[in-house]
């Protein structure tokens, strides 16, 4: 391998024209990044261009002096440019993980200069490490030309030591090196991040019981991209900055952030039209999101009966299975029990009206299927078909006496012909509706963007979701519904929260607004609450007003000391008669988190095995 390097570097020194063009290629790539830098691009924000900046440098730079340095001539600039573009090809697959964002061949540049600088590293790497041939002659005892053979060269013992310790060294500071900078792990302790990521099942949760996920956490990804709406990402707690909290980032600095109709609504401070737009989430990140609303345990023909009502009883099948041609093509099977915000022993009696659903689908010529979703919170009713050939329809339906009218749905379009038992999904969240057949979107339609005026919330229909077919028999296979996050104001429990008689939340600057996607059981921004302290010495103390930690008291005879932990996590211990004034131990709210107070990105949950996935 290091013979093979070693013919690859030569063979670039032989091309003068392909030499220059590299390092072309590299300082394109730095000021590249400098421009995108300065003007917000490729994910870097303007406030971090000149640390960026130093490191990249430094990640150029150096393979550029060696390459200058270290070229020979003797290998072919086919294979040299070959082995390159394979390299260059990693930006597909570093894609996946979020490491690089970028689109379209615009970037071709860096993504050159990337791979260059990856290849000549490797290189140096293997150069500094392989022994030269006369060194490992002397070493092994080979002829030495005169009939002899050489001696091997003795090991120093402290040689020996010396080396191990440097080794050992070397590893430990790029251990530190990598987990203070590139890559840390961290281990999930609640569940007020589920379903996306697992906490360690605490003594009376339902089950099923679970160990906490471990994730790995990236960190250069945070300074290279900066934060994005709806990314996972752990922080210091703002309270108590010697725990980390993860949680998903709903809002963003310099908007306000507003929650309607289970939905997040932004506008920035400044530009913009003035009014709430929608922020919806990326199909992959709601793809992590969905509860599981039905099938239960018992999926039995009486069953599907009882919660699917509508048909003839010979419709319906065990495991979850509905035919329509009992019914000569024409049915419709209606979701009896709503849907409610409930999960894991926790949640309100709230209605949710993001659904998702799934099921296979064998269709008939000339048949058509379709699901409708009836909603309670003033939207109307929304029906999608999809026709044996592939056209797929939307359609609306107002409530009486709504006063919703929707964006106009797209033209119906056609992805071909429904293939037997293709995958089916229709879901509806965020403001829209998404279309999916064997895998890919074939159709969607986002019926709101701006928050409308208050809407009238009817008398809930008599069914929550349908679906059936006309025209033909269709045969669905495991029927499978799955339900959204519904967030809301108050967070763990009925009472207030910072969003609480607002109609907005002003975010400042750097700061950023977080929610657990077990929106119901999660301690986030909505409800942190700091606690001031003054003591008649002149001493404040601030920290978590809602922490068990910040109210056990020890006594010692008659005198009762109270521990309070400050935002730095140290411990503070006082007495009644201490404390200036009771009036300040009043709370006030401090939902935000600074960005300096970003650890990194969720990347993977790397175990439990099982459960290995990329987060999203």
């Amino acid at each position: 391998m290091y013979k093979h390097f070693k013919a690859l570097k030569e063979g670039l020194s032989g091309h003068p024209a392909l030499r220059y063009a590299a390092i072309g290629m590299f300082l394109f790539a730095l000021a590249y990044h400098w421009i995108a830098s300065v003007s917000g691009g490729f994910g870097i924000e303007g406030g971090n261009s000149l640390p960026v900046l130093a490191i990249l440098s430094v990640m150029y730079l150096v393979p550029i002096a060696g390459m200058t340095a270290n070229l020979r001539s003797g290998f072919s600039a086919g294979w040299t440019i070959g082995i390159l573009c394979a390299i260059a090809s990693l930006r597909f697959i570093l894609k996946v993980p979020g490491i690089y964002r970028g689109s379209g061949d615009s970037d071709a540049a860096v993504w050159m200069g990337f791979a260059l600088m990856v290849y000549f590293t490797l290189a140096s790497i293997f150069s500094w490490l392989a022994q030269p041939e006369e060194q490992a002659a002397a070493a092994s005892g080979e002829d030495d030309g005169a009939g002899g053979t050489k001696p091997k060269k003795q090991t120093d013992p402290l040689e020996w030591t010396r080396d191990n310790i440097e080794a050992i060294a070397v590893a430990f500071l790029m251990a530190l090196i990598i987990r203070c900078f590139c890559i840390e792990v961290f281990k999930i302790p609640t569940g007020s991040m589920e379903p996306t990521l697992f906490g360690d099942t605490k003594p009376g949760e339902p089950p099923p019981a679970h160990t906490g996920d471990r994730i790995m956490v990236d960190k250069l990804g945070l300074i290279l991209h900066g934060v994005n709406r709806f990314d996972v990402c752990v922080f210091k707690y703002p309270l108590d900055r010697s725990r980390n909290f993860i949680k998903r980032i709903v809002g963003l600095p310099e908007e306000d952030f507003r929650i309607e109709h289970a939905d997040i609504w932004t506008r920035p401070h400044s530009g913009g039209d003035g009014k709430f737009h929608l922020a919806r989430k990326p199909a992959k990140e709601q793809a992590s999101i969905w509860l599981h609303a039905w099938p239960g345990d018992d999926v039995s023909a009486e069953k599907c009966k009882k919660m699917w009502d509508g048909a003839p009883a010979a419709c319906y099948e065990a495991g979850a299975n509905f035919d329509s041609g009992p019914a000569k093509g024409e049915a419709e099977f209606r979701l009896q029990s709503p849907v409610k915000d409930y999960y894991r022993g926790k949640g309100t009696s709230a209605r949710v009206n993001d659904l998702s659903i799934r099921f296979k689908a064998i269709m008939a010529a000339g048949s058509e299927l379709f699901v409708t979703n009836a909603r309670s919170d003033g939207y109307g009713r929304f029906t999608t078909s999809i026709a044996a050939d592939g056209t797929v329809r939307f359609s609306h339906q107002p409530d009486v006496d709504g006063t919703f009218t929707p964006l106009p749905p797209p033209s119906p379009t056609s992805a071909g012909a429904v293939a037997a038992e293709a995958d089916v999904e229709v879901a509806q969240w965020d403001g829209a509706i998404h279309v999916r057949i064997a895998g890919r979107e074939v159709a969607a339609w986002e019926y709101v963007d701006v928050l409308p005026d208050a809407l009238r919330n009817p008398d809930p229909p008599s069914f929550q979701m349908s679906f059936g077919s006309r025209g033909g028999a269709v045969r669905f296979r495991g029927v499978w519904v799955g339900r959204d996050i519904l967030y809301n104001k108050a967070g763990q429990s009925s009472g207030e929260s910072v969003l609480t008689g607002k109609e907005f939340l002003p975010i400042p600057k750097d700061r950023y607004f977080a929610i657990g996607d077990n929106v119901c059981n999660s301690k986030d921004g909505r409800l942190w609450k700091e606690r001031k302290i003054e003591l008649k010495n002149g001493q404040t103390i601030i920290g978590d007003g809602d922490s068990p930690e910040n109210y056990p008291q020890n006594r010692t005879g008659e005198t009762t000391r109270e521990r309070f932990r400050d935002l730095e996590g140290t411990d503070h211990f006082f007495i009644q008669e201490e404390v200036k004034d009771e009036g300040d131990r009043d709370k006030e709210w401090h939902p935000f988190v600074a960005r300096e107070e970003m650890v990194g990105k969720a990347l993977v949950v790397w175990f439990p095995f099982a459960r290995f996935k990329m987060i999203r």
